[in-house]
């Protein structure tokens, strides 16, 4: 009876480490492509408004950020990445790509965005600002994950990128 009931835990330990990743990554992969494809559309069609330019702008950047940023700390976190980042760790990483996304965002482009978007708070814009470098994060796993199979990123050793600040 023991031994069924550990049998169960490993069985649904295996499908949470294993089979839930693998699906997540198709579905943020199939996400993807069609973005590509309704922003070719779009582009086509030469109906980019405002508001899409900006998204795709942000989004753009925030990849390029989360880049970086694992670029330049990966190193210093190979070791750490190998027992398994701490959430402190991964807010850590969070908060050092918002805040370069800003800054390169800057105050010009925060101010139109921000406008654009609708967003009256400061927090909604840092929820808005947070959204986009996780997204981000999922995006480069799934592009490392395709490529050469299983992540050695600091940023996709949890399933969905990074934890909830």
């Amino acid at each position: 009876m023991i031994e069924d009931e550990f049998m169960k835990e490993k069985i649904i330990e295996s499908a949470v480490l294993y089979v839930v990743p693998l699906l997540l990554t198709g579905l943020v992969a199939l996400l993807g492509w069609v973005g590509r494809s309704l922003k070719a559309k779009f582009e086509a069609d030469g109906r980019l408004t405002l508001l899409e330019k900006l998204v795709l702008k942000t989004t753009g950047l925030a990849e390029m950020i989360v880049r970086d940023v694992e670029a330049t700390t990966k190193r210093s976190l190979e070791e750490k990445a190998k027992d398994g980042l701490t959430s402190e760790e991964y807010k850590q990483l969070r908060d050092e790509a918002i805040a370069k996304l800003k800054a390169s965002l800057g105050e010009r482009g925060l101010a139109e965005l921000k406008s654009t978007l609708g967003i009256a708070t400061d927090a909604a814009m840092e929820t808005f600002i947070g959204g986009a470098v996780e997204k981000a994060v999922t995006n480069v796993s799934v592009q490392k994950a395709i490529k050469a199979g299983p992540s050695d990123s600091p940023f996709a050793k949890m399933p969905g990128g990074l934890p909830p600040a």
